[in-house]
């Protein structure tokens, strides 16, 4: 046996991966808005510090002051979890679009 065979032998097929049978949908779900929102947040907050004193300075006053500063840091996490929150609860106008889309109807 020669060495390419042997190694061929060891190395495990990764699996081709599928798509979810609603891909299609993916836009529509709030978890997947969610998620584009937090990681352009993320990204503009990394690439820019002007940028993140820009906007919180544009914030209106009373939503500044509705989050006390020592929380600031955390509002990242806040909209991961909010993703996370959105994927699990049921968005019934999407789950009809589906339901159409799956017995032909459009």
């Amino acid at each position: 046996m020669n060495n390419k065979t042997m190694k061929t032998k060891r190395m495990k097929r990764i699996p081709k991966p599928k798509l979810v049978p609603n891909w299609k949908q993916g836009l529509k779900f709030w978890s997947t808005r969610i998620s584009i929102v937090g990681a352009s947040l993320a990204t503009l907050l990394i690439t820019s510090t002007d940028a993140a004193k820009w906007a919180w300075d544009n914030l209106p006053a009373d939503l500044k002051s509705a989050i006390p500063p020592q929380y600031t840091p955390l509002i990242g996490i806040g909209i991961v979890g909010l993703s996370w929150f959105a994927r699990i609860v049921q968005q019934t106008k999407l789950q009809k679009q589906l339901e159409q889309s799956e017995n032909g109807k459009t």
